[in-house]
């Protein structure tokens, strides 16, 4: 049992008097202290270890206390009440409506996760298909290293920051190329599934920054990446 471990119908008895435990004063008890049991589940469940909510869906009926994880990866609960503060179930209300919703929770994976997370290839593999909720078996988001042309002439803009020009070209170190800029390249490539990348945005500008807002976090400063799709 964990330091912080709380259950608040041990607690609830354990504070009370041996004379006055009895079962309608401790469930009594039990209602009022409810809330922090809530409290201390979505900071060392939810928060901490992460969650795996179902996500939401419009055609389904939820009741007080239901939780559901919406697009932006956030955890959602059930909290209307009626006029006169009475919980009440319904359904097709999306959870940006704070009226019927509130948001518990930023993120569905725990911090305990997130703070092991890195630029290393099989840890940013792992976390982009757990982000973008890709549970396929073999169309996975996949990252390869590439090999930089590192053979090319510098023009600068003096001879102290220009490559050596040789008077024969056998000799050369650097390749010049006939036009005046040279093809870019990247450190990595992050490989999607072209079904997922067409669910994360309305265009393709959308789609790439979708991915670079998560990617970003991990990745290295100076490294650069960019994104293809696959069948």
């Amino acid at each position: 049992m964990a330091i912080y471990d709380y259950d608040y119908e041990i607690v609830a008895e354990q504070l009370t008097p041996p004379t006055l435990r009895e079962s309608k004063f401790l469930a009594w008890l039990y209602v009022i202290t409810k809330p922090i049991q809530n409290f201390w589940f979505l900071i060392f469940e939810d928060y901490k270890i992460g969650s795996n909510y179902a996500d939401f869906n419009v055609l389904l009926t939820y009741n007080f206390g239901d939780r559901v994880r919406w697009t932006d990866k956030a955890i959602y609960e059930a909290t209307y009440t009626n006029s006169l503060g009475v919980a009440e179930s319904f359904n097709g209300v999306y959870p940006n409506n704070t009226v019927f919703w509130t948001k518990v929770n930023d993120n569905f994976i725990g911090v305990d996760e997130r703070v092991k997370y890195n630029s290393q290839l099989i840890v940013l593999e792992y976390a982009l298909n757990k982000w973008f909720l890709n549970l396929s078996a073999t169309n996975q988001i996949f990252l390869n290293t590439n090999t930089l042309t590192t053979n090319l002439f510098l023009m600068g803009q003096t001879s102290t920051y220009s490559s050596t020009m040789v008077n024969s070209s056998p000799f050369s170190a650097y390749f010049m190329p006939n036009n005046a800029t040279y093809p870019a390249q990247y450190n990595f490539t992050i490989n999607v599934p072209a079904a997922l990348f067409a669910t994360l945005g309305n265009n393709l500008t959308n789609r790439e920054n979708t991915i670079r807002s998560f990617a970003d976090k991990y990745v290295l400063a100076g490294i650069t990446y960019n994104i293809i799709t696959y069948p």
